[in-house]
C-alpha cells in the first residue's frame, strides 16, 4: 500500500466455509468479539476482541493495525505463548512506510488472506515471526489496516483463514460504525463552530447597526429578538404579541400588515411608526414568512431598520422645497400683484386731496386701503419668505421699533402690556420695516393666542453669546460677541408639543376659522427675517402656562446712528419733468398723477427705442423706469442710456426686487431703487433723493429682505 494513499477499497476475500465446524467456531467468536465492543469501540475493546481472536487460534499471537483515514497507524498487540509479556503494547503506533515493508501487500492489495509461512521480522516481536496469516480490515468499502495471527504451532488452514476473515469483516464494519459516529460529532462540532462564530458576526454586525430582528409564531407572539429597541424591551417580549408592547394605533398597523403575510405568505415592505410619550421613531420594516421544508407557514420574521434621522432630514428638505416653493410663487406673482395694488394704494390718498367726501365714501376709501394695504403686506411676506427682496443696512431703534409694534396691532383695551427695557441698548443694524414686520407678527400672534384677553410681557436685555444655550448668532464683519434679546410673552393656552415643531412651516396656521384664518406666513417670515439679520428664533410653550418667543440680534458695533435732518412728510418738486417708461396704461395715469400732486410734469413711453428718441430730442430731467423687461435687458437699456446721457438722472422701480437686481442695476447707473406698489411718500422721497445725490456706484446690499 502507498504512502500517501489514505484509504484503500478492495474486494472481498474468496474464502469459503468446508463445514459446520467452522461455522459454530465462527458464532462463537463472534458472541467474544461483540461482547467485547457492547460497550464502546476504543481501542480497549479492540484489545479485548483481539484477545479473544487470538485465543481461537491456540498458542498463536495477534496484532491489529488500523487508522482512520490519513496519518500513522494505531497497533494493538495480544502476545500468548513464549512471547515475552512486554511485547503487548509496546509499539503503539506504525508508520505507513513501515507497514509497506511488511510482506502484507498481497491482502492489503487485493482484499483476501494472506497465508506467509516463512520466518520474517516485525517490528514489534522481539523474535521473527512463523506461520503468519494476515487478512485485511475492510467495512462499508473502507480500508482500514489489517488484522493477523502469526506463531502458531502449525500453518493455518482455509478454515482459520475462513474464520480470521469473518473477524476481521465485524471489526472493520464495527470500525466504520464508529468512525461515522465520530465523523457526524465532528461535523456537527464543525457546524456548530460555524454557526457560533456566524452568529457572533451577525451579532456584531447587528450592535453596530440600527437594525432589529424578531420571529413570531403564527398567534403573532415573540418567539426571538434581537437588538429590541430599549422601551421595548424592558418588559420581555416573548410570549407577547404587538399589542403587549406598542400603543393600541402603532399595534394595529403592524398587525395588519404581518397577518397579511400570514394568509399570503408573500413578503411585505412598510415604513411604520412607533409612538411614545416624548417621541416617534420611524422604522423601514421589512416581514417574510417562516417556512418548513414543506412549505408551510410556521411564523413569521421581521428585520425593521430605524429611519428616524433618515425621516427627520427628510422632513427638513421638505420644509426646504416648501420654502423655495414659496420663493418661486413670489418671483411669478409678485410683479403683476404689486402692480395691480398700486392704484388702489394710491388713488385713495388722490381722491381724498381732490374731492369733498362724505363721511360714507371717506369709510369706503379707508376700507378700500386698508384691505390693499394688507394684500401687499402678505406680497411683502412672501419676498420674504423666498427671500427675493432687498433692504440696506442702517441703525435700528429697536425700542421705538417695538413701541411701533405696539401701536400698529391696535390691541384692544382688554389686553394689557408690559415692557422692561434697558436704559442703553447696544447698537444694531438692519431693516427696520423687517423688524417692525416680525415684532408686529409676533404681538399680533399673541393676541390671538389669548383671545384678545391677558397679558403681554415685551422684555429687552443684552447678553453674550457664548451664553447661549441655543447657540449665538453666526460671527460676521463689524459684530461682536454681544446680542440683544427680545422676548415677547402671553399667558394664553400655550403651543401643543407636536405643533411646536410645525409652526414655522411656510403656509401653516393653528387658526381654523375663516374669520381668524391667516395666510400662514407670519412666523416664517419671522424666523426668516431674523435669520437673514443674523439673528435665532427660538419658542419656548408650555400648555396651560403661555408662550415666549425670544428674538436674539448681534450687536454691531459698526452700526452708529445717523443725525437725519427734518424734511417734509412730501418733498414737492420744482417742475422737473419726469418720464415714466412702462407700457401698463393703468400705472402710469396713477404715477402721472402723484408726480402732478408733487408739483412735477410726466410723460410716458412704452417701448425702449421710444426712450432713447425722447433722450435725444427733449431729454428730461429724470427718467422712471419699470423693470418689466428681463434683467439683462433692464443692464443693457441703463448701459445705452449711461452711454448716451452720463448726466440723466434714472430712477427704477420694481414687484420683485432683489439684492441682486439692486446692485446690478445701481452699479449701471440708476440712483434709486422703489419697490411698487409705489405711494405718495415713497415717490416723493425717491425722487429728491435722487436729485440731490450725484451719480455714483451701488452701495452693497446688505441682506435678501423686501422693504
Amino acid at each position: 500500500m502507498g504512502a500517501d494513499r489514505n484509504v484503500l477499497t478492495a474486494r472481498r476475500g474468496a474464502v469459503t466455509h468446508t463445514d459446520a465446524h467452522a461455522d459454530d467456531r465462527w458464532l462463537a467468536l463472534r458472541g467474544q468479539i461483540a461482547h467485547a465492543l457492547i460497550t464502546d469501540t476504543s481501542a480497549a475493546a479492540y484489545r479485548d476482541a483481539l484477545g479473544a481472536i487470538t485465543d481461537s487460534f491456540s498458542g498463536s499471537s495477534g496484532i491489529m493495525a488500523y487508522r482512520p483515514f490519513s496519518g500513522d497507524y494505531n497497533i494493538i498487540v495480544s502476545s500468548s505463548g513464549d512471547e515475552s509479556a512486554a511485547t503487548n503494547g509496546r509499539l503503539s503506533t506504525m508508520g505507513v512506510e513501515e507497514l509497506n515493508r511488511l510482506p502484507y501487500q498481497q491482502a492489503l492489495e487485493q482484499g483476501v488472506v494472506c497465508h506467509l509461512n516463512e520466518p520474517h521480522d516485525v517490528p514489534w516481536s522481539d523474535v521473527p515471526v512463523h506461520y503468519a496469516m494476515v487478512a485485511p480490515l475492510i467495512g462499508c468499502d473502507m480500508m482500514f489496516g489489517f488484522l493477523a495471527v502469526y506463531n502458531g504451532s502449525e500453518p493455518y488452514s482455509n478454515d482459520g483463514a475462513s474464520l480470521l476473515m469473518q473477524a476481521a469483516s465485524y471489526l472493520a464494519h464495527a470500525m466504520a460504525e464508529r468512525f461515522e459516529r465520530e465523523l457526524t460529532d465532528i461535523e456537527l462540532a464543525k457546524n456548530r463552530a460555524a454557526y457560533l462564530k456566524s452568529e457572533e458576526r451577525l451579532r456584531v454586525a447587528l450592535k453596530n447597526s440600527p437594525i432589529i430582528v424578531t420571529h413570531q409564531d403564527r398567534d403573532l407572539r415573540y418567539t426571538w429578538t434581537y437588538n429590541l429597541h430599549p422601551h421595548l424591551a424592558l418588559n420581555d417580549p416573548i410570549g407577547k404579541t404587538d399589542y403587549d408592547l406598542l400603543p393600541p394605533e402603532d399595534a394595529a398597523r403592524f398587525t395588519e400588515v404581518k397577518q397579511d403575510v400570514l394568509s399570503t405568505g408573500q413578503s411585505r415592505r412598510r415604513e411604520l411608526a412607533v409612538h411614545s410619550a416624548d417621541h416617534v421613531r420611524y422604522y423601514d420594516v421589512n416581514i417574510e414568512p417562516l417556512m418548513d421544508r414543506t412549505g408551510s407557514i410556521l411564523g413569521i420574521t421581521t428585520a425593521a431598520t430605524d429611519v428616524t434621522l433618515h425621516k427627520q432630514i427628510e422632513q427638513t428638505l421638505e420644509r426646504s422645497r416648501r420654502l423655495e416653493y414659496a420663493g418661486q410663487l413670489a418671483g411669478q406673482i409678485a410683479h403683476d400683484f404689486n402692480n395691480l395694488l398700486g392704484p388702489l394704494i394710491g388713488y385713495p390718498d388722490l381722491i381724498r386731496m381732490q374731492e369733498r367726501l362724505s363721511d360714507k365714501t371717506g369709510q369706503m376709501l379707508d376700507d378700500m386701503e386698508s384691505v390693499a394695504s394688507q394684500m401687499a403686506a402678505i406680497s411683502q411676506d412672501l419676498l420674504t419668505l423666498g427671500r427675493r427682496g432687498y433692504y440696506n443696512l442702517e441703525p435700528l431703534d429697536i425700542i421705538g421699533i417695538l413701541d411701533r409694534a405696539v401701536r400698529t396691532c391696535e390691541l384692544p383695551d382688554t389686553i394689557t402690556v408690559h415692557r422692561t427695557y434697558p436704559n442703553d441698548v447696544p447698537n444694531l443694524c438692519g431693516g427696520s420695516g423687517q423688524m417692525l414686520r416680525v415684532f408686529s407678527n409676533l404681538l399680533c400672534n399673541a393676541a390671538d393666542a389669548m383671545n384678545k384677553s391677558g397679558t403681554i410681557t415685551i422684555t429687552v436685555d443684552t447678553r453674550s453669546t457664548n451664553d447661549d444655550k441655543n447657540g449665538g448668532p453666526p460671527d460676521r464683519d463689524g459684530s461682536s460677541d454681544e446680542c440683544v434679546r427680545i422676548a415677547i410673552s402671553d399667558d394664553g393656552p400655550g403651543i401643543p408639543e407636536n405643533l411646536i415643531d410645525r409652526i414655522f412651516e411656510p403656509f401653516y396656521t393653528s387658526k381654523k376659522s375663516d374669520k381668524k384664518r391667516g395666510s400662514g406666513l407670519g412666523l416664517s417670515v419671522v424666523k426668516t427675517v431674523v435669520e437673514d439679520h443674523g439673528g435665532t428664533v427660538t419658542v419656548d410653550s408650555t400648555v396651560g402656562v403661555g408662550t415666549t418667543f425670544y428674538v436674539q440680534l448681534p450687536v454691531r458695533e459698526d452700526a452708529v446712528p445717523e443725525t437725519k435732518e427734518t424734511v417734509p412728510a412730501h418733498p414737492m418738486g420744482r417742475g422737473e419733468t419726469v418720464l415714466i417708461v412702462s407700457d401698463d396704461g393703468v400705472q402710469n395715469r396713477l404715477i402721472s398723477h402723484l408726480l402732478h400732486l408733487l408739483n412735477y410734469k410726466s410723460d410716458d413711453v412704452a417701448t425702449e427705442s421710444e426712450l432713447f428718441q425722447r433722450l435725444q430730442s427733449n431729454p428730461p430731467e429724470l427718467v422712471l423706469i419699470d423693470m418689466a423687461f428681463g434683467m439683462e435687458d433692464m443692464l443693457s437699456v441703463l448701459r445705452q442710456v449711461r452711454a448716451t446721457r452720463p448726466e440723466q438722472i434714472v430712477l427704477v422701480m420694481s414687484g420683485q426686487p432683489t439684492s441682486e437686481t439692486v446692485l446690478e442695476t445701481m452699479k449701471v447707473g440708476a440712483r434709486e431703487f422703489l419697490s411698487k406698489p409705489v405711494d405718495l411718500a415713497t415717490l416723493s422721497h425717491a425722487l429728491q433723493t435722487a436729485l440731490k445725490s450725484p451719480a455714483r456706484e451701488a452701495q452693497p446690499v446688505a441682506h435678501r429682505s423686501p422693504v
